[in-house]
């Protein structure tokens, strides 16, 4: 997924979010977990968060703190959107799954 804070002066953060979705089905239930969501800038190592944690602030201290700060947890914010946005979709697929449709 394509990542861009979305103000000029954060540019060096425009990137891909990749991440791992793992799927469980079970009983006529389902999840599915995000894992391993990373973050990858476009060219500038510097910009790069790389693993995406629970931790709710970025693991930095000094200079670019506050800025870094709002950058994590912007691709948090956008990680959990893209989740919903999944789960309903998908769950809205699996409710009109035709349960006789034999594959």
């Amino acid at each position: 997924m394509s990542y861009s804070f979305g103000k000029p002066l954060y540019n060096c953060t425009d990137g891909v979010l990749s991440f791992t979705i793992k799927v469980s089905i079970r009983d006529d239930k389902f999840r599915f977990i995000f894992t391993q969501i990373s973050h990858k800038s476009g060219g500038n190592p510097v910009c790069e968060f790389g693993i995406i944690t629970d931790a709710e602030l970025f693991k930095i201290k000094g200079s670019g703190k506050k800025w870094k700060n709002k950058v994590w947890l912007d691709i948090k914010s956008k990680a959990v959107d893209l989740h919903k946005n999944l789960l309903s979709s998908i769950t809205d697929k699996v409710k009109k799954f035709d349960k006789d449709d034999d594959w």
